[in-house]
């Protein structure tokens, strides 16, 4: 299996512990993160990109590595609820990465909500 889908189910499972151990924020970090990884991986074989290109596309990008994947799976899913999801998913995550506030539970539980979703949307692109 892809390092980075290896990535992506140990982030999965890791945001369920967490959760359970009501470690909100760590779970909230790991539901991103299972994501994004997946999004890389598809990314990467639709596209046949080595970790080289991804860098350069980013770098020449200038809006930041998560934005440049948000942008290029979403304009290959090109679905709205896809991108509402992944936004508010995002934005719970930075909250809880960087913000001097703790999330709560009920946060906690739409970030698993919205990577569930996220992830059954992406299993679905055709590589």
């Amino acid at each position: 299996m892809n390092e980075l889908l290896l990535k992506s189910e140990s982030n999965n499972n890791a945001s369920i512990l967490l959760l359970s151990k009501q470690l909100y924020n760590s779970a909230v970090h790991c539901a991103y993160y299972s994501c994004l990884q997946y999004i890389i991986h598809v990314l990467k074989e639709k596209n046949k990109w080595s970790d080289d290109d991804i860098q350069t596309k980013i770098d020449s990008f200038n809006e930041g590595s998560h934005n440049f994947y948000i942008k290029k799976i979403d304009s290959i899913i090109n679905n709205r609820k896809f991108n509402t999801l992944i936004t508010q998913l995002k934005l719970i995550r930075v909250n809880a990465d960087y913000k001097s506030f703790l999330i709560n539970e009920e946060d906690c539980l739409k970030s698993l909500t919205y990577k569930d979703s996220i992830l059954q949307m992406l299993k679905l692109i055709k590589i």
